[in-house]
């Protein structure tokens, strides 16, 4: 490479070192320099997908580092890197000592880190020719925040509707549901219906009943039946509270001679009544 080539490079990583600050390091080892991005986002925002709330999953932390190597050739061609997902960025926060020691376990990369190669592959092809990691760090700077902001809000839309389902549910048991026209007219068909299913059955369940039961007019033949035969009596048909004695010495000649005399009795005191008045 060219003197003016070694100051163009030498140039990139200053600009990297001043723009990024702590988040930037430079591998004199390795011969790479790494930039850690994370998402321009809200505190509260961050502190809120980092919650189960209503089943809702969290979000995984939307940071990167982005490790660059100038390859021969450079900016010709595509500049070299490896990316890798950050799990948690915390600012300005160390690592205790007692944990020091502990090896964290290494997560699967989020379903969006895929897409993020897209991006690097983009920003390189537009650049080619000209010092491209400043501009493949600001794309994805810009598609960090993007991203979360997208993932955040369709994750807060998600939770606001299992709180009002939620709320709806609890005011109905209070109150019950309102009635409307249509849904008195949908209630008065469904009851309709049950009704006429439940007198069909009712219906059904008499006739069942009364099939093998005998008639009255079938119980007053059998009986007559019975007569012709000289074993039944028409007495028999007959209550024997509504039975009435007649005394037939009532009727003896005697006494029915009285009742001649008496009529003549009364026509005299009919006429003894007149005068008086």
């Amino acid at each position: 490479m060219s003197d003016a080539s070694d100051d163009e490079l030498a140039q990139e990583l200053e600009c990297l070192e001043s723009i990024y600050a702590d988040k930037y390091s430079y591998d004199t080892r390795k011969n790479t320099f790494s930039v850690t991005l994370q998402a321009e986002e809200d505190e509260d925002d961050r502190a809120g997908r980092g919650k189960v709330e209503f089943g809702v999953g969290l979000l995984p932390n939307f940071g990167l580092t982005i490790t660059f190597k100038q390859p021969e050739n450079y900016p010709d061609v595509p500049i070299e890197y490896d990316l890798e997902h950050e799990e948690n960025i915390v600012e300005e926060e160390e690592e205790d000592e007692k944990e020091a020691h502990i090896q964290k376990i290494k997560m699967p990369d989020p379903f969006w880190f895929q897409d993020f190669r897209k991006i690097i592959t983009t920003a390189c092809e537009e650049n080619l020719g000209s010092i491209m990691a400043f501009s493949v760090c600001s794309d994805l700077q810009d598609g960090l925040t993007q991203l979360c902001e997208d993932l955040h809000e369709e994750r807060q839309e998600r939770i606001s509707t299992l709180r009002q389902e939620m709320e709806d549910a609890r005011t109905k048991q209070l109150v019950g549901t309102p009635v409307t026209k249509e849904s008195f007219e949908a209630w008065k068909i469904r009851f309709q219906a049950e009704m006429k299913t439940l007198l069909g059955e009712e219906h059904a369940r008499i006739e069942r009943e009364m099939a093998d039961r005998p008639t009255g007019k079938t119980i007053f033949l059998n009986k007559m039946g019975r007569t012709e035969e000289g074993e039944f009596d028409m007495g028999e048909l007959i209550d024997a509270s509504e039975k009435v004695e007649v005394d037939e010495n009532l009727f003896d000649g005697d006494n029915l001679d009285d009742l001649d005399g008496l009529e003549d009795e009364l026509a005299d005191l009919d006429a003894d009544m007149q005068q008086k008045v």
